[in-house]
């Protein structure tokens, strides 16, 4: 935020906000969809207690939100709450301003879609960051098919997409009613100075290390990029790993990860993926070409 940013100021405040459908019944449709706040400078045990989230909204029905419904008084309370703030009074009869700003939100791939009004992540342009439209490619036999974002070597991570630009797709796509580079219309979060949407369980634990795993060490067709015989080798490696006693699961081998549905815990991925990862960097470069670090 910069040292004179809005949050320099200790009486303001930064808020996450999630939201996501529950099943209500098991023989029907209808779901809910409760909208919480967390206020980030609360230490983690207070910023998630019931006591202290945040009920902001709640859509109930037998589909998912329109999020431009949904979140219309959403977006018009986080603005006054940007701009104008909000006059407090203490328990000593003091009284003083605060402002707050969104700064994320935790959202599923489908969600986030959702949010944003863009076009699924398996869809052409389906990528939030860039403007690459993909290809579906075949997977198998019987027809099946999914959509891949192929490694370009010439523009990796590009071309970008921006703030500008992606506006003006936006009303674009309100006037010409379909998609504009994977954008759909406008999103109501695009207003917020603040905001971002992240993604931990897709992009994470159930994204790119399981599929960089797999492609690197499952048995299959052979490719360029396997290493499968080098398993043990790896596995070795691993074992050498001391984590700090704050992390309650040491290293194990790869093939126990490569048959779970999700990788975990968080801080054993963080901390064993990585130093796998500069381990392949250093001895088998031409496997790990042109990986990057956000």
């Amino acid at each position: 935020m910069g040292i004179n940013g809005i949050l320099s100021d200790v009486k303001n405040i930064s808020l996450m906000w999630k939201t996501d459908g529950i099943p209500v019944f098991k023989s029907s449709k209808f779901v809910l969809w409760p909208l919480y706040l967390v206020i980030n400078e609360l230490p983690y045990k207070e910023r998630i207690s019931k006591d202290n989230m945040i009920f902001a909204g709640l859509w109930f029905g037998s589909s998912k939100p329109v999020m431009l419904t949904f979140l219309q008084p959403f977006h018009s309370a986080l603005s006054n709450l940007e701009n104008e703030g909000l006059l407090v009074e203490t328990f000593d009869d003091h009284h003083f301003a605060t402002h707050a700003i969104l700064l994320a939100s935790t959202c599923d791939l489908p969600e986030k879609c959702l949010v944003c009004n863009s076009v699924q992540y398996n869809g052409f342009y389906g990528c939030s960051k860039c403007k690459q439209p993909g290809q579906t490619v075949k997977t198998g036999k019987k027809g099946r098919h999914t959509h891949a974002f192929a490694f370009d070597f010439a523009n990796p991570k590009g071309p970008k997409r921006t703030k500008k630009e992606t506006l003006e797709e936006s009303r674009q796509a309100a006037s010409q009613r379909k998609p504009v580079n994977g954008i759909k219309g406008p999103s109501w979060f695009s207003g917020l100075k603040h905001h971002n949407i992240i993604d931990g369980m897709h992009c994470l634990l159930l994204g790119i290390c399981k599929r960089l795993l797999g492609l690197w060490f499952d048995a299959g067709e052979n490719a360029d990029y396997k290493i499968n015989s080098s398993i043990s080798t790896v596995d070795a490696r691993l074992t050498t790993i001391k984590p700090p006693n704050n992390i309650s699961r040491v290293p194990r081998s790869i093939e126990n990860h490569l048959t779970g549905s999700t990788l975990k815990p968080l801080n054993y991925v963080l901390f064993c993926y990585f130093m796998v990862l500069l381990f392949f960097m250093t001895f088998y470069p031409s496997h790990t070409t042109n990986i990057s670090f956000f």
